[in-house]
């Protein structure tokens, strides 16, 4: 993941470059990248590679005139879920004219399973830190734990601290996908990255939006609602195909015509069973974005 961050000022022209760096990036590494970095003056001769900085109020203006942005924390109309699948049901992983270069993949999940024992994991395909995790979440005889619900009260800052002032136990699920990925083009492709990301999505009415736990009311002891555990990872970290230069989630080769099946895994609350869909946008992400909706979420509601 790209969990670190490298800020470089370039206080002559007011500018900070902020650096995400993935997690198996050395600091040293990164640092050395970073300082071979340049800030220069906008030209038309500008040579191939080079990056143009550009206003934020610009960079909204571009977003706006060439993709819709939607917001997850407001209330959408029920129409914007117009493209979703059901299980069974194929669909493009690609499926705008521009993005074609990727290959022509077809996607279909085939069957979905909910359970409270993690036997359908092949735990030889888990690295030695999921390893430890997993052990976290279960007994003895393999069935999930239950996880926990803090309920946060903020701080200010300043006098007080952000502190926990309830909590709850919840029982955890494991959700089990069986996907399949399909050539339907002419030619054979190589490295086929796939990402299956969890969404949760609630309904009212006609209204949909992003389901991110439990809101706190007006009057209530406490802001936040927040999951610990393996249920507070939204993207797949449980999947039994590897490939790539470290070993990821990627297909190494797939010919015209040939399918691939991957099984995918994440641990929830069972609470939201109920809220389920999933993402194969492999941008990730957790929201109602426009590419997302493009290729279309696969309903798995319980």
């Amino acid at each position: 993941s790209f969990n670190q961050r490298i800020y470089v000022a370039y206080t002559e022209f007011s500018y900070v470059m902020e650096m995400y760096v993935a997690s198996d990036v050395s600091k040293q590494e990164a640092l050395k990248i970073a300082e071979g970095i340049q800030l220069l003056s906008d030209s038309s001769e500008a040579k191939e590679g080079v990056i143009r900085s550009y206003s934020w109020s610009d960079y909204i203006t571009s977003q706006t005139e060439q993709e819709k942005i939607v917001n997850d924390d407001i209330w959408q109309d029920q129409s914007v879920l117009k493209n979703t699948h059901k299980i069974g049901e194929a669909f493009l992983a690609y499926p705008k004219e521009e993005e074609l270069d990727f290959g022509k993949i077809e996607i279909k999940v085939t069957d979905v399973q909910i359970s409270d024992q993690i036997e359908l994991l092949n735990l030889s395909k888990l690295d030695a830190d999921f390893k430890r995790e997993i052990e976290k979440e279960i007994d003895t005889e393999g069935k999930l734990l239950p996880t926990k619900i803090n309920y946060i009260k903020y701080g200010d800052g300043i006098q007080t601290v952000d502190q926990i002032v309830d909590s709850r136990e919840v029982p955890q699920k494991l959700v089990y996908a069986t996907v399949e990925y399909t050539n339907i083009g002419e030619e054979e492709l190589s490295e086929v990255l796939f990402l299956g990301s969890l969404v949760r999505i609630i309904k009212e009415g006609t209204q949909v939006k992003m389901y991110n736990g439990e809101e706190a009311k007006e009057g209530s002891a406490w802001d936040c609602a927040q999951i610990t555990g393996a249920a507070n990872y939204w993207e797949m970290w449980y999947y039994d195909v590897h490939g790539g230069e470290k070993g990821n989630n990627y297909i190494m080769n797939l010919k015209p015509g040939e399918t691939e099946t991957v099984h995918m895994a994440w641990i929830v609350s069972e609470e939201e069973l109920e809220y389920l869909y999933l993402s194969f946008d492999t941008y990730g992400g957790y929201e109602l974005s426009e590419r997302a909706l493009e290729i279309g979420y696969v309903d798995i509601r319980q």
